[in-house]
């Protein structure tokens, strides 16, 4: 559970443009991965209805049409991928600042999950004695220092 939904975030956390985000959410929407319910769907359909909303703001149009030059038509394609970019990167600091307190709260909740009835330190030590009980110890070092390695690449 932990190792596909560190992944994604990450994934969506270090998305450099508009596709790789909208490439990156749907990878987790096609995967069945979900952290609350509806949530990703509902950024992607957020950042889509705020893209297509710009596309229809005149000053916006006309802000491309005077970046491109007179006697030149900005197309409609043109007009959605500017405004894509925008949006996007109007959305990307905070995305990002909640995604990587998405991993850390995940990493918090999968480690403590993780020693959940599990021999507290002085038990282990005991129990780290015996080669089953290190092979125990081992394992549980192993994937706290996994856990613990997972970032966002922002």
């Amino acid at each position: 559970m932990f190792i596909p939904k560190a992944e994604a975030l990450a994934a969506l956390a270090g998305a450099a443009d508009w596709q790789a985000f909208q490439e990156a959410l749907d990878k987790i929407l096609a995967s069945g991965a979900e952290f609350q319910k509806g949530a990703l769907g509902k950024i992607k359909k957020t950042l889509a209805d705020s893209a297509e909303e710009l596309t229809s703001d005149e000053e916006f149009v006309k802000s491309l049409q005077d970046q491109k030059g007179e006697g030149e038509e900005v197309s409609p394609d043109e007009v959605r991928q500017a405004a894509s970019k925008v949006v996007f990167a109007s959305a990307k600091v905070d995305l990002q600042k909640q995604l990587v307190d998405g991993i850390d709260e995940l990493k918090t909740v999968t480690k403590s999950e993780l020693s959940y009835n599990m021999p507290n330190e002085e038990e282990m030590k005991i129990i780290g004695k015996s080669s089953v009980g290190k092979e125990l110890e081992n394992a549980l070092k192993a994937a706290s220092e996994k856990i613990g390695s997972y970032k966002a690449n922002v």
